[in-house]
């Protein structure tokens, strides 16, 4: 005969798992997952665990300033990534201090980062490593929509920006572009210390449409430095950026290629972007400083269609414009389009 206590003990033990895993917000039963916890520490324990969860937030969390590893894991040479979801719910992230890891996840791969604030947030790369994001350190054919940057400081080596370091869409050339929909980065500093591509949205982006964003603050990079993308370059197909606004302080500080919206782009269409601020490319080894209020310097196909430029362009060089500071048709039978678009910069 059984007795009832061995009988009882399994029991006792499912009823405690699902004590714990309901503490933490989650429905055994379903494929969503609504974390309660305040603590960022315990959701980046879960999302290791499960980095093809489907989560929502239900709180705002607060990580006091305590230094803060991002969500998937610290070690970018590791091929682990996020492929859930991660819905913010018009939620806050506060107060995380990232300084040994390379922002809110190091890798999206097939993901999508929605409706979510990250407010007065430090990513600081004191580990010389040389790519950080607000969001991702880089994204992989993935999503992020909806998420503001609010009062938030990056800095790397290179490759930096407030949403991602890099954004690789059709990676391997495989699955979709990378999308960034409706994001904001208010008051930032964005910095790449010792050498090339920031951005106040992306650092350098391959096959990436971005639309309806805005950045303000100041972006810097010794190279390819821009108020949305330090570097675009289409492999795949021609990308996007459009809609666009700007109110920033955009230099590259040693060498050239500084724009308002893309210090570089190739096989790119920009469209309907705004921008004010400053726009300085300060080159300090040749005469080519190639600045321009929406683009540093264009090659191969490039259009630059309905936008406006109220910066204020300068350079020590050569090649500033108030649109384009310079094109480069590296292909005599692909064309650069300037069309519709007004300066009215000082």
């Amino acid at each position: 005969m059984i007795s009832k206590v061995n009988y009882l003990k399994p029991l006792l033990f499912l009823a405690m798992m699902l004590c714990a895993i309901s503490s933490w917000g989650i429905n055994p039963t379903s494929n969503i997952v609504h974390w309660t916890s305040e603590k960022p520490e315990d959701l980046g324990m879960y999302i290791l665990e499960h980095p093809d969860a489907h989560i929502v937030l239900d709180c705002d969390l607060d990580g006091h300033g305590v230094r803060f590893e991002s969500f998937d894991g610290n070690n970018p040479a590791i091929d682990y990534a996020f492929t859930g979801t991660f819905d913010g719910n018009g939620h806050t992230i506060r107060n995380i201090l990232c300084t040994h890891s390379w922002g809110l996840f190091t890798r999206l791969w097939g993901a999508t980062v929605k409706n979510l604030t990250i407010e007065g947030a430090a990513f600081d790369a004191d580990n010389e490593d040389s790519v950080f994001g607000g969001v991702a350190r880089e994204m992989r054919n993935s999503t992020v929509e909806n998420v503001t940057l609010l009062n938030c400081k990056v800095n790397s080596k290179e490759y930096t920006g407030g949403i991602a370091g890099k954004a690789l869409g059709h990676y391997n050339d495989l699955g979709d572009v990378c999308r960034i929909t409706n994001c904001k980065i208010i008051n930032a500093e964005i910095t790449s210390c010792d050498d090339y591509y920031a951005g106040g949205i992306v650092g350098y982006a391959e096959d990436c449409v971005i639309t309806d964003c805005e950045f303000s603050g100041k972006v810097n990079a010794k190279e390819y430095t821009g108020g949305i993308v330090g570097y675009y370059k289409g492999k795949n197909g021609n990308g996007t950026i459009s809609n666009c606004t700007v109110n920033a302080d955009v230099t590259s500080t040693k060498y050239d290629a500084a724009g308002g919206v893309a210090g570089y782009v190739e096989k790119c269409e920009i469209i309907s972007c705004t921008v004010n601020g400053t726009i300085k490319a300060d080159n300090k080894f040749n005469s080519d400083s190639n600045c321009g209020g929406i683009v540093g310097l264009a090659c191969y196909y490039v259009k630059v269609d309905n936008c406006r430029n109220e910066a204020k362009v300068t350079a020590t060089g050569d090649n500033t414009g108030g649109i384009v500071g310079y094109c480069e048709r590296k292909d005599k039978n692909i064309l650069i389009y300037v069309l519709n678009c007004v300066n009215n910069g000082p």
